[in-house]
């Protein structure tokens, strides 16, 4: 499995945790008011929609440090926390996607 591949996998598993539990949300919610960052949910990636992993990995690096301090006070998520590693790849991910994703708009539509 490629790094690609792997980081791609771990940003769908954040999303599930703050799908299925009310209080993971709430303190979504609650890191976001204490750390600034805009009121966003996470999403997860649609194979029939264009775009939408392009999407996924924009709002996890844009929430990055809210779902890792929801995350860390949870014994049973700790495990899904990204790493820096983690981090850039999917960055580097993102790049790519936001240029391909970018011109898709502008030729296509």
């Amino acid at each position: 499995m490629t790094a690609y591949n792997m980081q791609l996998e771990s940003a769908k598993k954040l999303w599930q945790p703050f799908h299925t539990h009310g209080k993971k949300r709430r303190n979504l919610a609650m890191a976001q008011d204490e750390l600034g960052l805009p009121k966003h949910m996470l999403t997860t990636e649609t194979p029939t929609r264009w775009g939408s992993r392009q999407m996924m990995i924009q709002r996890v690096l844009e929430q990055e440090r809210a779902i890792s301090q929801v995350l860390k006070a949870d014994r049973k998520s700790r495990h899904l926390v990204l790493s820096w590693q983690d981090m850039d790849v999917l960055e580097a991910v993102n790049k790519v996607c936001r240029c391909f994703f970018f011109y898709y708009v502008l030729f296509l539509t």
